[in-house]
């Protein structure tokens, strides 16, 4: 399971080489090390931000699912499958919207009406391992998720402190996250536990 990468939005927009370095670059390293000892089943974590992708961060994923679903072809005959989970934002992990709010023990928004994917990490890592183990190669697994509007996580969070410090929108954010592209609908089945965006 390759889960390594950069992928604080406004320091992609500050310091891309190196966003593309470890995202991009460094997927690329880790196909070719599966490829090369045999290893049967590789997943790789993406994100939403890959989707119609606004920031360095979304685009050097972007790259990377592209580059690992592209390794297929050449562990085939090794037998080493390719596979990839694009989900959303995992609930009070690292450099998440929770953790930030904790850390400055002030909550605040970019945008209240600004929508995002959460999901815990046991539902999160629940979800990875059954895609690894269900993957035949070439799939992007994605999770069935409601998206939750920034303001409302807020509000929660917040509880009685009120009125929360709307900031605006980062550079390069979108207002609303998306889990499968446009040009993906058509290769996109409904596996019951999750969509699955097939390979062309």
């Amino acid at each position: 399971v390759h889960a390594a990468a950069l992928k604080r939005v406004p320091y992609g927009e500050r310091h891309a080489s190196e966003f593309y370095r470890t995202n991009s670059e460094g997927t690329l390293n880790v196909s070719h090390a599966a490829i090369e000892r045999k290893v049967k089943h590789s997943l790789f974590i993406s994100s939403d931000k890959a989707v119609a992708a606004a920031t360095t961060y979304g685009r050097t994923k972007a790259v990377a699912e592209s580059i690992w679903l592209g390794a297929n072809t050449l562990g085939v005959s090794r037998g080493s499958a390719f596979a990839v989970v694009r989900g959303g934002n995992v609930w009070n992990s690292r450099g998440s919207v929770m953790q930030a709010w904790k850390e400055s023990g002030m909550v605040s928004v970019t945008d209240a009406a600004a929508t995002r994917f959460h999901l815990p990490m046991a539902e999160w890592t629940e979800f990875c391992l059954r895609a690894l183990t269900e993957m035949r190669g070439g799939e992007v697994f994605v999770p069935k998720l409601r998206a939750w509007k920034l303001g409302d996580l807020a509000d929660v969070a917040a509880g009685s402190a009120g009125t929360l410090p709307r900031l605006g929108l980062r550079s390069g954010e979108k207002k609303h996250e998306s889990l499968i592209a446009q040009e993906e609908v058509a290769r996109t089945v409904d596996a019951g536990w999750c969509y699955i965006v097939q390979p062309p």
